[in-house]
């Protein structure tokens, strides 16, 4: 999906390897940060294709040509027939041109929403799935306390046998899910600076005086306010998304409160612009992180981070 590119774009992401066997995962993060820069542009590309669709349609059928030529636009549904034989395909709306372009341009504001909501889901997996790669390399992290003893207990006799290993995998699998289950009730602002804390991962040194990671976890925590405030159908923003707009870390969100709550394409652009900047910004971190004699090699100029 990318057929303008060409040899004079700066390098969007760094391929690196690492031998050192404590940071192999690292490489699995850093393939997973690339996978999801490619989805979350993909995913805005096509919503943004979507809406265009609406606009050009509801050009078409306000047109002269659509009109006087006395042509209509149907949907098509199923009902029940007035015969009794039972359910089948019919009409069940048919507009005028101009009643089809009206319907068609008040549908654009919706597509908006839910192409935000769709960002959502992939930037809340995109957080679990870096999470749990750390979490496979050092399962300890989330077995401590009396009433893991006996993970850590099998944990370490994982290698006496090949069923201690599968008894192990089965036990680990179950913790797994069940700490991701529980952690889907927090806020990904959270679950994101705790990533952070464990992993020890930093902004790039190129960055450092401009911002923290703490400060890209509030981004990401007003994503979640501006996306929970559409599902739980709020019709003003409300005072904490109004704060939120006026701290640096909004990026272009501009929500003031106590005005009507909509979610735009300048939200939804907004949105992809913070997951590209967002996910270079990860890339270069983990190329720090397993190479920390190579820090500052990835300049601002590159073009690269936030």
């Amino acid at each position: 999906m990318s057929p303008d590119y060409n040899n004079d774009k700066p390098v969007k992401w760094i391929h690196f390897e690492c031998d050192d066997p404590a940071k192999q995962w690292i490489l699995e993060a850093n393939s997973i940060i690339m996978d999801f820069g490619g989805v979350f542009h993909s995913v805005f590309l096509r919503w943004a294709v979507t809406v265009n669709g609406l606009h050009i349609a509801a050009e078409k059928y306000k047109s002269r040509d659509w009109i006087d030529g006395g042509k209509h636009f149907a949907i098509t549904g199923i009902r029940n027939t007035l015969d009794g034989s039972g359910p089948s395909q019919t009409h069940v709306r048919i507009w005028d041109g101009q009643m089809a372009s009206e319907v068609h341009s008040s549908s654009i504001p919706m597509l908006a929403a839910w192409a935000f909501c769709n960002m959502y889901s992939c930037l809340e997996e995109f957080i679990f799935k870096l999470f749990r790669v750390y979490l496979e390399a050092y399962p300890l992290t989330i077995c401590r306390g009396e009433e893991f003893e006996h993970l850590r207990r099998m944990h370490r006799e994982q290698n006496l046998s090949e069923a201690h290993l599968l008894s192990w995998n089965e036990v680990w699998e179950q913790r797994l899910n069940s700490w991701h289950r529980n952690k889907l009730y927090d806020n990904i602002e959270k679950v994101f600076n705790n990533f952070v804390e464990k992993t020890g991962i930093e902004t790039p040194i190129a960055y450092h005086n401009d911002f923290a990671y703490t400060d890209v976890a509030k981004t990401l925590g007003g994503i979640a306010l501006i996306r929970n405030c559409f599902i739980h159908g709020v019709t003003g923003v409300p005072e904490d998304l109004g704060a939120f707009c006026s701290t640096p870390q909004s990026v272009f969100f501009n929500y003031a409160s106590g005005e009507k709550f909509e979610i735009t394409l300048h939200d939804l652009a907004t949105f992809e612009f913070f997951a590209d900047s967002f996910t270079q910004t990860l890339n270069t971190s983990l190329f720090e992180l397993a190479h920390p004699e190579l820090k500052g090699v990835v300049s601002r100029s590159s073009g690269r981070g936030q």
